[in-house]
């Protein structure tokens, strides 16, 4: 995939999420704060996944019984 196709491609995305969320009708400041918001939301949420996910799955095994790390003698 050469960088033009690649460029283009994001930029249909773009242009897709603008119309999808009404951005297209905002001045560019305001733009540049709704991108904040969202990427600061989006950024949150991985962090917590990573976080916490992890913990939680151990705990549903344990749960569950399930024992992934001692083989059966």
């Amino acid at each position: 995939m050469s960088v033009q196709s690649l460029f283009a491609f994001f930029k249909f995305w773009y242009l897709q999420w603008e119309l999808s969320t009404s951005l297209y009708m905002l001045e560019p400041a305001e733009k540049a704060i709704i991108h904040t918001i969202t990427i600061a939301i989006i950024g949150v949420v991985i962090l917590a996944a990573l976080t916490y996910l992890p913990g939680h799955l151990i705990m549903m095994l344990h749960f569950l019984h399930v024992n992934l790390w001692q083989q059966e003698t």
